[in-house]
Protein backbone atom coordinates (compact mmCIF):
# COMPACT_ATOMS: atom_id res chain seq x y z
CA UNK A 1 0.00 0.00 0.00
CA UNK A 2 1.01 3.43 -0.62
CA UNK A 3 0.34 6.67 0.64
CA UNK A 4 1.10 10.08 0.11
CA UNK A 5 3.00 12.27 2.96
CA UNK A 6 1.71 15.28 4.02
CA UNK A 7 1.65 18.13 1.92
CA UNK A 8 4.76 20.11 3.27
CA UNK A 9 6.87 17.19 2.79
CA UNK A 10 5.48 16.36 -0.69
CA UNK A 11 9.23 18.01 -1.88
CA UNK A 12 11.17 15.52 -0.06
CA UNK A 13 9.09 12.69 0.11
CA UNK A 14 7.04 10.78 -2.55
CA UNK A 15 5.25 8.30 -0.92
CA UNK A 16 4.92 5.92 2.28
CA UNK A 17 4.99 2.15 1.38
CA UNK A 18 3.78 -0.48 3.31
CA UNK A 19 4.62 -4.14 2.85
CA UNK A 20 3.71 -7.04 4.62
CA UNK A 21 4.02 -10.60 3.60
CA UNK A 22 4.64 -14.07 4.57
CA UNK A 23 6.82 -16.16 3.27
CA UNK A 24 7.56 -20.40 4.27
CA UNK A 25 10.64 -20.35 3.48
CA UNK A 26 13.86 -17.90 3.20
CA UNK A 27 12.80 -15.64 0.09
CA UNK A 28 15.26 -13.76 -2.60
CA UNK A 29 14.02 -10.54 -3.39
CA UNK A 30 15.44 -8.32 -5.86
CA UNK A 31 15.36 -4.45 -5.87
CA UNK A 32 16.42 -2.53 -8.71
CA UNK A 33 16.56 1.57 -9.32
CA UNK A 34 13.53 3.48 -9.65
CA UNK A 35 15.25 6.80 -9.49
CA UNK A 36 14.58 7.47 -5.57
CA UNK A 37 16.70 6.93 -2.66
CA UNK A 38 15.07 5.64 1.03
CA UNK A 39 14.66 4.66 4.41
CA UNK A 40 13.42 1.21 5.41
CA UNK A 41 11.85 -0.03 8.90
CA UNK A 42 12.46 -3.49 9.45
CA UNK A 43 10.10 -5.17 11.80
CA UNK A 44 8.93 -8.57 12.91
CA UNK A 45 12.09 -10.44 10.97
CA UNK A 46 15.15 -8.50 9.39
CA UNK A 47 16.55 -8.72 5.67
CA UNK A 48 19.62 -9.82 5.19
CA UNK A 49 22.24 -9.13 2.69
CA UNK A 50 23.84 -11.50 -0.30
CA UNK A 51 26.83 -11.98 2.33
CA UNK A 52 24.35 -13.22 5.24
CA UNK A 53 24.66 -10.30 7.26
CA UNK A 54 21.51 -9.44 8.88
CA UNK A 55 20.62 -5.33 7.54
CA UNK A 56 19.92 -3.17 10.58
CA UNK A 57 16.70 -2.65 11.56
CA UNK A 58 16.24 0.75 10.32
CA UNK A 59 18.40 2.28 7.37
CA UNK A 60 18.85 4.40 4.48
CA UNK A 61 19.82 3.89 1.26
CA UNK A 62 21.50 5.70 -1.41
CA UNK A 63 20.43 5.40 -5.42
CA UNK A 64 21.46 2.16 -6.37
CA UNK A 65 22.75 1.61 -10.19
CA UNK A 66 21.54 -1.87 -10.13
CA UNK A 67 19.71 -4.82 -8.81
CA UNK A 68 20.18 -5.51 -5.33
CA UNK A 69 19.75 -8.97 -3.47
CA UNK A 70 18.51 -9.19 0.13
CA UNK A 71 16.99 -12.42 1.77
CA UNK A 72 13.99 -12.59 4.06
CA UNK A 73 11.85 -15.19 5.67
CA UNK A 74 8.96 -15.39 7.72
CA UNK A 75 6.25 -12.49 8.49
CA UNK A 76 8.14 -9.48 6.13
CA UNK A 77 6.71 -6.12 7.80
CA UNK A 78 8.54 -3.06 5.99
CA UNK A 79 7.47 0.49 6.13
CA UNK A 80 9.63 2.31 3.83
CA UNK A 81 10.03 5.95 3.08
CA UNK A 82 10.93 6.69 -0.66
CA UNK A 83 12.20 10.04 -1.21
CA UNK A 84 12.27 12.63 -4.19
CA UNK A 85 15.41 11.92 -5.88
CA UNK A 86 16.35 15.02 -4.45
CA UNK A 87 14.45 14.71 -1.09
CA UNK A 88 16.82 12.40 1.09
CA UNK A 89 20.08 15.01 0.47
CA UNK A 90 18.34 18.01 1.86
CA UNK A 91 16.19 16.57 4.62
CA UNK A 92 18.86 14.77 6.24
CA UNK A 93 21.75 17.21 5.06
CA UNK A 94 23.75 14.45 3.50
CA UNK A 95 25.65 14.85 -0.25
CA UNK A 96 23.53 12.32 -2.43
CA UNK A 97 26.59 11.08 -3.31
CA UNK A 98 27.99 9.65 -0.43
CA UNK A 99 25.20 7.22 0.15
CA UNK A 100 25.34 5.82 -3.74
CA UNK A 101 24.82 2.48 -3.63
CA UNK A 102 25.46 2.37 0.17
CA UNK A 103 23.29 1.06 3.22
CA UNK A 104 23.62 3.15 6.11
CA UNK A 105 21.99 2.50 9.72
CA UNK A 106 19.79 5.56 10.77
CA UNK A 107 21.01 5.63 14.11
CA UNK A 108 24.06 7.03 12.65
CA UNK A 109 22.97 9.70 10.99
CA UNK A 110 20.03 10.86 13.40
CA UNK A 111 21.24 9.19 17.03
CA UNK A 112 18.48 8.49 19.52
CA UNK A 113 15.84 9.71 17.54
CA UNK A 114 15.47 7.35 14.95
CA UNK A 115 15.48 4.27 18.22
CA UNK A 116 12.56 6.45 19.93
CA UNK A 117 10.86 7.28 16.62
CA UNK A 118 11.07 3.03 15.20
CA UNK A 119 9.72 1.86 18.56
CA UNK A 120 6.83 4.49 18.14
CA UNK A 121 6.20 2.66 14.56
CA UNK A 122 6.27 -0.85 16.34
CA UNK A 123 3.31 -0.12 18.79
CA UNK A 124 0.84 0.10 16.06
CA UNK A 125 0.16 -2.03 13.17
CA UNK A 126 -2.32 0.65 11.50
CA UNK A 127 -1.26 2.42 8.39
CA UNK A 128 -2.98 5.13 8.80
CA UNK A 129 -1.63 5.89 12.43
CA UNK A 130 1.59 5.30 11.31
CA UNK A 131 1.26 7.75 8.39
CA UNK A 132 0.55 10.25 10.53
CA UNK A 133 3.23 9.35 12.77
CA UNK A 134 5.95 9.70 9.50
CA UNK A 135 4.00 12.89 8.52
CA UNK A 136 4.85 14.19 12.42
CA UNK A 137 8.50 12.50 12.03
CA UNK A 138 9.49 14.36 8.75
CA UNK A 139 7.66 17.61 9.34
CA UNK A 140 9.84 18.03 12.89
CA UNK A 141 12.89 17.29 10.98
CA UNK A 142 12.02 19.46 8.64
CA UNK A 143 11.85 22.75 10.68
CA UNK A 144 15.18 21.42 12.38
CA UNK A 145 17.05 21.84 9.59
CA UNK A 146 18.10 24.95 6.70
CA UNK A 147 18.37 22.95 3.30
CA UNK A 148 16.08 22.88 0.87
CA UNK A 149 16.00 21.17 -2.58
CA UNK A 150 18.32 23.38 -5.31
CA UNK A 151 15.61 24.82 -7.03
CA UNK A 152 17.75 24.16 -10.39
CA UNK A 153 18.15 20.80 -9.85
CA UNK A 154 15.14 19.92 -9.21
CA UNK A 155 13.41 21.84 -12.21
CA UNK A 156 15.79 19.49 -14.93
CA UNK A 157 15.10 16.33 -12.41
CA UNK A 158 11.47 17.01 -13.35
CA UNK A 159 12.01 17.68 -16.46
CA UNK A 160 13.52 14.85 -17.06
CA UNK A 161 10.17 12.97 -15.56
CA UNK A 162 8.14 14.99 -17.57
CA UNK A 163 10.04 14.24 -21.03
CA UNK A 164 9.83 10.60 -19.47
CA UNK A 165 13.73 9.94 -19.56
CA UNK A 166 13.86 10.52 -23.48
CA UNK A 167 16.33 13.88 -24.00
CA UNK A 168 19.44 14.98 -25.44
CA UNK A 169 22.17 16.31 -23.54
CA UNK A 170 22.24 19.74 -25.47
CA UNK A 171 18.68 20.01 -24.47
CA UNK A 172 19.07 19.56 -20.56
CA UNK A 173 21.66 22.25 -20.22
CA UNK A 174 19.71 24.91 -22.44
CA UNK A 175 16.95 24.37 -20.04
CA UNK A 176 19.83 24.54 -16.80
CA UNK A 177 21.93 27.74 -18.31
CA UNK A 178 24.81 24.72 -17.16
CA UNK A 179 27.25 23.19 -18.86
CA UNK A 180 27.89 19.22 -18.96
CA UNK A 181 30.53 18.49 -16.29
CA UNK A 182 28.73 21.44 -14.11
CA UNK A 183 25.73 19.65 -14.52
CA UNK A 184 27.08 15.52 -14.09
CA UNK A 185 28.48 17.56 -10.60
CA UNK A 186 25.37 18.87 -9.03
CA UNK A 187 23.27 15.99 -9.73
CA UNK A 188 25.89 13.52 -8.17
CA UNK A 189 25.98 16.12 -4.98
CA UNK A 190 22.04 16.23 -5.04
CA UNK A 191 20.45 13.40 -6.80
CA UNK A 192 23.31 11.42 -6.28
CA UNK A 193 23.44 10.35 -10.66
CA UNK A 194 23.97 11.84 -13.25
CA UNK A 195 21.30 13.30 -15.73
CA UNK A 196 21.66 10.35 -18.08
CA UNK A 197 21.30 7.78 -15.56
CA UNK A 198 18.41 9.50 -14.33
CA UNK A 199 17.17 9.34 -17.63
CA UNK A 200 17.73 5.89 -18.21
CA UNK A 201 15.81 4.54 -15.10
CA UNK A 202 12.82 7.08 -15.86
CA UNK A 203 12.43 5.87 -19.15
CA UNK A 204 12.24 2.23 -18.12
CA UNK A 205 9.73 2.78 -15.62
CA UNK A 206 8.14 4.78 -18.36
CA UNK A 207 8.01 1.97 -20.18
CA UNK A 208 6.63 -0.81 -17.05
CA UNK A 209 3.73 1.42 -16.70
CA UNK A 210 2.79 1.70 -19.97
CA UNK A 211 3.16 -1.98 -21.24
CA UNK A 212 0.73 -2.71 -18.42
CA UNK A 213 -1.91 -0.72 -19.52
CA UNK A 214 -4.71 -2.86 -21.66
CA UNK A 215 -4.01 -1.71 -25.29
CA UNK A 216 -0.78 -3.13 -25.05
CA UNK A 217 -1.92 -6.79 -24.28
CA UNK A 218 -1.23 -8.63 -27.44
CA UNK A 219 2.20 -7.41 -27.44
CA UNK A 220 5.31 -5.23 -26.34
CA UNK A 221 6.26 -3.53 -29.66
CA UNK A 222 4.35 -0.42 -29.67
CA UNK A 223 5.11 0.33 -26.26
CA UNK A 224 8.80 -0.48 -26.40
CA UNK A 225 8.72 2.81 -28.91
CA UNK A 226 6.59 4.93 -27.43
CA UNK A 227 9.17 4.87 -24.46
CA UNK A 228 12.05 5.90 -26.61
CA UNK A 229 13.66 2.78 -27.29
CA UNK A 230 15.05 2.20 -30.75
CA UNK A 231 13.98 -1.07 -30.64
CA UNK A 232 13.38 -4.39 -28.51
CA UNK A 233 17.33 -5.43 -28.37
CA UNK A 234 17.80 -1.64 -27.21
CA UNK A 235 15.10 -2.22 -24.63
CA UNK A 236 16.68 -5.84 -23.21
CA UNK A 237 19.87 -4.95 -22.97
CA UNK A 238 18.57 -1.24 -20.72
CA UNK A 239 16.15 -3.77 -18.88
CA UNK A 240 18.82 -5.88 -18.12
CA UNK A 241 21.54 -3.72 -17.15
CA UNK A 242 19.03 -1.90 -14.26
CA UNK A 243 17.09 -5.55 -13.58
CA UNK A 244 19.02 -8.55 -14.46
CA UNK A 245 15.63 -9.63 -15.82
CA UNK A 246 14.20 -9.40 -19.64
CA UNK A 247 11.41 -7.07 -19.27
CA UNK A 248 8.87 -10.73 -20.32
CA UNK A 249 10.50 -12.37 -17.73
CA UNK A 250 9.60 -9.43 -15.32
CA UNK A 251 6.39 -8.95 -16.50
CA UNK A 252 5.47 -12.71 -15.65
CA UNK A 253 6.41 -12.94 -12.42
CA UNK A 254 3.86 -12.88 -9.65
CA UNK A 255 3.49 -11.63 -6.82
CA UNK A 256 5.55 -8.46 -6.39
CA UNK A 257 5.92 -6.55 -3.55
CA UNK A 258 6.68 -2.93 -5.25
CA UNK A 259 7.07 -1.97 -8.90
CA UNK A 260 11.04 -2.48 -8.22
CA UNK A 261 10.89 -5.28 -4.95
CA UNK A 262 9.64 -8.10 -6.59
CA UNK A 263 10.56 -12.03 -5.58
CA UNK A 264 13.91 -13.06 -7.37
CA UNK A 265 13.00 -15.54 -10.48
CA UNK A 266 16.37 -17.28 -10.42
Amino acid sequence: MQLIPAPALLPFIRHYLFIRHSFESVQKLRLFPDGSTGLVFSFDSLLQDDRDDLLPASFVYGQIREYKTVYTSGITHLIIVVFQPYGMSSLLGIPASELNNQIVELDLILGAASRDFYHQLSESTDVQANQQQLNHFFETLLRQTTDRPQPLITAATQWIIQRNGCFRARELMQFTGYEQRQLERKFKEVVGVSPQKMGSIVRLHHFLKQVQQPQYKHGMTPAVYEAGYYDQAHLIREFRKLTGLTPSRYLKQQNRLAVNFLPSPD
